[in-house]
C-alpha cells in the first residue's frame, strides 16, 4: 500500500490568526475534494507563534498535512489547493506556497500530529489513564471498520495494542471531547497500523483528530524542514 500524503506550506508573513475553531474550515475545504470521511489532517505548524487567550497567531510560514488512502483523491486536493482558496477566520486566506507529497513510514512508534480522541457507541469519551485496555480496544475496533471499508474485507491479522510511550501524555479539553497528545507505541498487526496512518487514529479524523506520524513534529520544526 502507497503511504503518501500532503505537506502543505502556507505564507505567513504578514501573520494569520487561528482561532480555537479553525479546522472547522480546513475540513469545509477538504470535503469538497473528498468522497468519504476517510481522511484526517494535522494542527497547523508555525515556524513562529503568539499566543493568545481565544486563539494564536502564526508568522512566517505555517505547515499542515492531510492524508487520505486515495492517491487519486490526494492529486484531486492539490489541484483543488493551487486553484481555489482557504479562507478562516475574519476572511483571512491561506496562500499556499508549496504542496509537496511525502511517503510515510509505517512504524510502531511514533507521535500524534493532532489530538486523539476515543469514544464508545454512545460517544462518550473514554479516558485512557482510567480505561487503557477500553481504549485500545475502541481504537482497534475503529481501525478494523475503517480497513472494512478501504479494502471491503475483515484484516487477516487483527491484533492491535496502543500505548502511551513511559504513560506520558498531554491531555486536554476541547468541549465535550477529551483529546491526548504524546509519543505512543503499538504493537500489533502491520494492516492495523497502515490505516492509522493514511487515515487517521481514533475517532473525528475528519474535523483534524488522530493524525500520526513515525516523527515529532517539534525536532523537525528545529531541523528547519518546516519549509
Amino acid at each position: 500500500m502507497d503511504m503518501l500524503r500532503m505537506k502543505i506550506i502556507c505564507n505567513a508573513k504578514k501573520g494569520i490568526f487561528f482561532d480555537s475553531m479553525y479546522k472547522r474550515y480546513l475540513k469545509a475545504f477538504f470535503k469538497k475534494y473528498c468522497n468519504d470521511d476517510l481522511f484526517v489532517f494535522s494542527d497547523v505548524f508555525p515556524k513562529k507563534t503568539r499566543k493568545t487567550d481565544s486563539g494564536f497567531w502564526a508568522i512566517d510560514k505555517i505547515a499542515f498535512y492531510f492524508s487520505h488512502p486515495d492517491v487519486e483523491t490526494l492529486i484531486g486536493l492539490s489541484l483543488g489547493l493551487l486553484k481555489g482558496k482557504i479562507v478562516i477566520t475574519d476572511n483571512q486566506e491561506l496562500k499556499i506556497e508549496r504542496i509537496d507529497f511525502v511517503k510515510t513510514k509505517c512504524s510502531k512508534s511514533g507521535y500524534l500530529w493532532s489530538p486523539l480522541v476515543v469514544v464508545d457507541k454512545n460517544f462518550k469519551p473514554v479516558e485512557y489513564e482510567k480505561k487503557p485496555e477500553k481504549f485500545s480496544e475502541l481504537l482497534r475496533a475503529n481501525l478494523i471498520v475503517k480497513y472494512e471499508r478501504i479494502f471491503h474485507r475483515y484484516p487477516e491479522d487483527d491484533r492491535f495494542v496502543f500505548l502511551f510511550f513511559k504513560n506520558d501524555f498531554e491531555k486536554k479539553i476541547e468541549g465535550n471531547l477529551v483529546a491526548y497528545m504524546g509519543a505512543f507505541e503499538i504493537i500489533g498487526s502491520k494492516m492495523l497500523t497502515e490505516v492509522a496512518y493514511l487515515c487517521g487514529l481514533g475517532f473525528f479524523n475528519e474535523d483534524g483528530y488522530g493524525m500520526i506520524s513515525e516523527f515529532n513534529f517539534i525536532c523537525q520544526q528545529e531541523k528547519g524542514n518546516l519549509g
